[in-house]
């Protein structure tokens, strides 16, 4: 019996990955390229993450799978099938489920099937039975879309949450399985909750736009387990703001601000709105302290495509690519320990 070596295989239709534009990625590859950063988060380990198998070189034969995708299959741990009529049409994906249920059966719970669209027909058992990431939905016309294609919709916060729940559903059985196979290796543990200020350190009081609320979310909570470094995320930051009235939500940013040491403001992507006024309660909130009291150091985390109109002083902006929060954790990082 092979090694287990891959947490998870990604079986995909190549239509289903195409681009619309030159140069930019394919549905499935963003997909993939999350997926393996959501679960090296869940996992506490960021190679546990980046041990998803994703052919990115068309490695399968003209009409059946290679020796070398059948043995890959056997060392993955869970099956992880794009599920669309390019899925169903495909005699390769087709290949691959058989293949996999042949080594675990159709009841192991290893199949993580994602919906990225409706099919014209049933799906094989049992990825008929298996719904729970729909990654399509209805418009008000009810007519059906695939989220975030073809392009990468941020203001689309359900593609986000979804995968997160998905990453933690994955994390839970691969540490049953990884514990099987490798009793020594040792994973931070589930749930471990954070104090936010650490005795005589620092408290990073981590902020952000709506737009932004999944990348502060994610900073505040790497900020402990990577670094050891308190964080609190204010209401205005939250997700869920619902049973807060404005004005609570207003007193919880200047309570906080007045008692951090430091103030990240992420603003990749807005709105530019709320950004502003967050930086003008953090002006306020400085004219309030008490005499001799020094003001929390203020960074903002910035996006190319990000512009601001209010610059208070001593305000040190930190430009970021790519992946806004990993990039804005190590800039952070890098000013904190000067």
């Amino acid at each position: 019996m092979p090694t287990e070596n891959h947490n998870a295989f990604i079986s995909y239709a190549w239509v289903d990955n195409e681009t619309f534009v030159a140069g930019r990625t394919g549905w499935v590859s963003t997909f993939v390229d999350r997926l393996r950063k959501h679960l090296g988060r869940e996992l506490g380990r960021k190679e546990q993450g980046d041990r998803v198998w994703f052919d990115y070189e068309r490695l399968r034969g003209s009409d059946n799978v290679t020796n070398e995708i059948r043995e890959t299959l056997r060392a993955s741990r869970l099956l992880v099938p794009i599920v669309s009529n390019g899925y169903l049409a495909s005699p390769w994906c087709r290949q691959e489920l058989e293949i996999f249920l042949d080594r675990h059966g159709p009841d192991s719970g290893r199949i993580f099937p994602v919906w990225m669209s409706l099919t014209d027909e049933v799906p094989p058992a049992p990825l008929d039975a298996l719904l729970k990431y729909k990654f399509w939905y209805e418009d008000e016309a009810r007519i059906r879309r695939t989220r975030w294609f073809p392009d990468i919709d941020p203001t689309d916060r359900d593609y986000g949450d979804m995968q997160q729940d998905m990453a933690r559903d994955m994390t839970v059985l691969l540490r049953e399985i990884i514990k099987r196979e490798q009793p020594d290796l040792q994973l931070p543990e589930i749930g471990k909750k954070p104090p936010c200020v650490i005795e005589g350190g620092h408290l990073i009081l981590v902020n952000g736009g709506d737009a932004d609320a999944e990348q502060v979310m994610c900073v505040a909570e790497r900020l402990w387990e990577d670094y050891q470094v308190g964080s609190v995320v204010p209401l205005v930051a939250q997700k869920d703001k619902s049973g807060h009235k404005p004005s609570e939500i207003t007193k919880d940013l200047r309570d906080n601000l007045g008692m951090c040491t430091t103030v990240l403001q992420i603003n990749c992507l807005g709105p530019d709105k709320q950004v502003y006024q967050h930086l003008v309660e953090y002006q306020k909130a400085t004219t309030k302290l008490r005499k001799g009291k020094r003001p929390p150091s203020l960074l903002v985390c910035q996006g190319a495509a990000a512009r601001l109109s209010i610059h208070p002083p001593g305000m040190q902006i930190l430009p970021v690519n790519g992946d806004c929060a990993s990039d804005c954790l190590r800039a952070l990082v890098s000013e904190l320990a000067r």
